[in-house]
């Protein structure tokens, strides 16, 4: 008897070979030319379901299933990241992250907090109060050096632009992040591995550290 995971798959296939046929019965008679013969018809379900079992009974299924969990948890534990030069000096500059509005800002009310076109600062509103260290989570010295920085400052975001993040939480016993859409790094103008990240009144200072 068919398993309960095989059954849907299997009446999509049996409704749509049935729908297949229907048309045939529809078919204008044109007449008898030559010998004809009896069509055995194709049990698509039985073949589809031999097809099913023989996999698994193989084992074939079961690697395939494997296969399947693996690529998915590789792809979870190290996503695509971001290819950054490493720094060869140190180096510092400051940035603005400030935005301009491309739409109006209106309250339930009919209020408007901000009109298109406004120039506004995000650290006005909510301040960086953890510091965050950007690295190549492939390159040792990098995560050597961002340990200890965390070390020093529990408060410390280590946030990997490419790398298994999750091995190395394993490892260290606590988090580490990673920037999997690349947003972080935009938006703050990460252009090397490793960078510290700090707020500096209304602007980000963005440190470049050679290693």
């Amino acid at each position: 008897m068919l398993k309960p995971r095989y059954r849907n798959i299997l009446l999509v296939i049996g409704v749509s070979a049935s729908f297949s046929f229907s048309h045939s019965v529809l078919a204008k008679d044109f007449g008898t030319y030559g010998d004809t013969y009896p069509v055995a018809e194709i049990n698509f379900i039985e073949a589809i379901q031999g097809k099913l079992q023989g996999m698994i009974d193989s084992g074939e299924w079961e690697t395939f299933k494997q296969k399947y969990i693996q690529e998915t948890m590789e792809g979870f534990k190290r996503p695509k990241g971001t290819e950054l030069p490493h720094a060869k000096s140190n180096k510092t500059r400051l940035v603005d992250p400030s935005i301009i509005l491309e739409m109006d800002i209106q309250m339930p009310d009919g209020k408007y907090i901000a009109r298109k076109g406004d120039y506004i600062n995000p650290l006005k509103q909510m301040g960086i109060s953890h510091p965050m260290a950007f690295i190549d989570g492939d390159d040792p010295k990098q995560v050597e050096w961002a340990v200890k920085l965390r070390e020093k400052n529990p408060k410390t975001f280590i946030i990997l632009v490419s790398g298994n993040w999750y091995d190395l939480s394993v490892k260290h016993k606590f988090q580490f992040w990673f920037d999997q859409t690349g947003e972080f790094i935009n938006r703050l103008d990460i252009q090397k591995t490793p960078s510290y990240v700090t707020q500096q009144e209304m602007r980000l200072k963005v440190d470049e550290i050679a290693l």
